[in-house]
C-alpha cells in the first residue's frame, strides 16, 4: 500500500503552484523505500487534469523577469513589461520610451481608456489566437503583446510600448477628451516621441516569442 502524505487542504479550493516549499514522501511497502516527489510531479498532474492557478511567478521569480523586461528595453527602448491575466504588472520595474505616457497615466482616465483597454484587448486576442500582436493603442503608438502559455494555460502576457509606427502620429484630439490634458501639451510632450518600423517591431516581438517560448520549455522540462 502507498500512502501520500500532504497538507490538509481543500482541493477544490487549493493553490496547487503554492507548494513551493512542501514535497510529498511516497511510501512503498516492498524495501521500506522512501521517494521523495518535487512538487512539479505533483504541477505537471493538475495542469493535465486542469487543474491549476498557476502563476507567472512559478515560471520564473520576479527578479528574473525584471531581467527580461530589462532586456527588451535595451534592445528596443520600448517600455516593457510583464502582465498577469488580469492585466496587472508583476514587476515594479518601469522605464517609459516617451514624455507622454507617463503623463497620460497620470490621469485615471487615460490609464483606464487607453492604456488598460488597449492591453486588455489586445491580451484577449492573443490569448484566444495564441499569437503575437502587434497593433496601436488609441492614442496612436505602437504596442506589441505576446501571450505566455504553457500547454494550453493562458498565464499572462509580456507588452512591449511607447514609440509611434513609421509615419505614424499621436492623436492630440482623442487624447485631450480623454485625459484632459490640453493639446498643444500634448504636442509638446510627443515631439520627441522615437518611431519604429513595422519589420523592427516584427523582430521584436519574435525575440520576446524566442525568450518565452524558452523559459516555458525550461519550465516543462523541470516538471
Amino acid at each position: 500500500m502507498i500512502i501520500i502524505k500532504f497538507p490538509p487542504c481543500k482541493l477544490n479550493t487549493l493553490d496547487l503552484f503554492a507548494f513551493t516549499r512542501f514535497y510529498l514522501r511516497v511510501l512503498a511497502d516492498q524495501n521500506g523505500i522512501v521517494l521523495r516527489l518535487r512538487r512539479n510531479v505533483i504541477l505537471r498532474k493538475a495542469i493535465e487534469r486542469g487543474l491549476s492557478t498557476m502563476k507567472l511567478t512559478d515560471l520564473l521569480p520576479l527578479e528574473k523577469w525584471i531581467a527580461l523586461e530589462k532586456d527588451v528595453t535595451r534592445r528596443s527602448s520600448l517600455d516593457a513589461n510583464v502582465f498577469n491575466t488580469d492585466g496587472i504588472r508583476i514587476t515594479d520595474y518601469k522605464n517609459w520610451a516617451n514624455r507622454l505616457c507617463p503623463a497620460i497615466k497620470a490621469t485615471d482616465k487615460g490609464q483606464s481608456y487607453i492604456c488598460a483597454v488597449a492591453h486588455m484587448n489586445l491580451a484577449a486576442q492573443a490569448k484566444q489566437t495564441g499569437k503575437s500582436l502587434i497593433e496601436e493603442c488609441d492614442a496612436g503608438l505602437l504596442k506589441i503583446v505576446v501571450p505566455i502559455f504553457v500547454k494550453d494555460e493562458f498565464l499572462g502576457a509580456f507588452g512591449a510600448c511607447g514609440v509611434l509606427p513609421a509615419e505614424g502620429e499621436v492623436d492630440p484630439f482623442l487624447i485631450n477628451m480623454t485625459t484632459g490634458i490640453d493639446e498643444q501639451e500634448i504636442e509638446m510632450l510627443s515631439a520627441d516621441i522615437a518611431t519604429m518600423t513595422s519589420d523592427k517591431a516584427q523582430s521584436i516581438a519574435t525575440y520576446i516569442e524566442d525568450k518565452i517560448n524558452g523559459i516555458v520549455s525550461d519550465f516543462v522540462k523541470s516538471t
